[in-house]
């Protein structure tokens, strides 16, 4: 049975206890939420200043508000993954909401909002239709959201290069670590896997010994995964090669949940040549069938949330020799 260490805190209140604390504690320095920046303009371009924006949690309800500043420019700093809503008031013109504003783990997002003349009891809706894009840095990143993970993130959750982990090989610039030496992950601009710099929740997640990352999350709690190369920013100084940094599923204000199933079975295999050359007519023992359940709901609508897995892989296998 894999549950990570902020999942099986739902199940002991202790345990639980402990963590809200240490939560607290390490909140400042946590990297576990993104940026969205912008301008906000009038019909013929030019700046509006003053203007009041605020960002909706879609799932959560959460809100926050901020203004525009003298070149019409707003931006809202950690604001936890998500989907929002953009609502923008200014004097002389209609209220705007821009709808579905992703914001991505460790990305800073553009979102720029043209207001319409016209009374502000009247508003106009936008729906997002491209996913905004960060014009502010130089910084290399990818970033996978829950999807990828459950249906692309494949591996055991208990192996040091498997999960979600996976997933940084879709990206360029990262390759499989092969022989570059100890270390878990893959190779990152040519670095050595040992290079590597692991976080949950911006939680430091390294092995101290052989280097690598201790803890695995499952691969359907994953809310945000994501790969820094270069360019990133002071708070990931630990190491010189990739970032990775998990954050995990949240409640929100519904209930939701899932049932799933990863299967392997070498009935589902043609026999690998290995095989034959040693008189084998079909492949040795290999049976995984890892399979878990999700559930997260409202404690408190808009104000506290739960979120558990639980998740287990018992394998069945056999060995030849050489």
């Amino acid at each position: 049975m894999n549950l990570n260490p902020r999942l099986r805190a739902v199940t002991w209140p202790l345990s639980a206890l402990a963590w809200i604390v240490l939560g607290v504690s390490l909140a400042g320095g946590q990297a576990i939420s993104g940026d969205l920046t912008g301008t906000v303009v009038d019909p013929s371009g030019a700046a509006v200043n003053g203007a009041t924006i605020e960002a909706l949690n879609v799932a959560t309800g959460q809100r926050v508000t901020t203004s525009t500043k003298s070149q019409g420019e707003y931006r809202f700093g950690q604001l936890p993954v998500g989907s929002y809503t953009l609502s923008v008031q200014a004097h002389g013109f209609r209220s705007t909401s821009v709808l579905n504003v992703p914001i991505e783990l460790n990305k800073t997002n553009t979102a720029n909002i043209r207001l319409e003349v016209g009374s502000a009891s009247t508003t106009v809706e936008v729906s997002s239709e491209t996913a905004p894009v960060d014009t502010t840095s130089a910084q290399l990143a990818a970033t996978y959201d829950a999807r990828l993970s459950e249906d692309m993130g494949l591996g055991s959750t208990g192996g040091a290069s498997g999960g979600v982990l996976n997933l940084s090989l879709l990206s360029s610039g990262v390759t499989n670590s092969s022989g570059l030496g100890l270390g878990a992950g893959p190779s990152v601009g040519g670095q050595r896997p040992r290079d590597n710099n692991f976080t949950i929740e911006g939680v430091d997640n390294n092995n101290k010994s052989v280097t690598g990352n201790l803890a695995a999350v499952p691969n359907d709690a994953v809310q945000n995964f994501s790969v820094l190369e270069n360019q990133f920013n002071a708070e990931f100084g630990h190491s010189s090669g990739g970032q990775f940094n998990t954050t995990i599923k949240s409640g929100t204000n519904s209930f939701h949940g899932s049932v799933y199933e990863y299967f392997r079975n070498r009935n589902l295999n043609a026999v690998d040549n290995y095989y034959v050359l040693q008189g084998l007519t079909h492949n040795p023992r290999y049976d995984s069938n890892r399979y878990g359940a999700t559930l997260g709901g409202p404690i408190m609508q808009n104000k506290l949330f739960f979120f558990t897995n639980f998740e287990r892989q018992p394998i069945g296998s056999t060995g030849t020799s050489g």
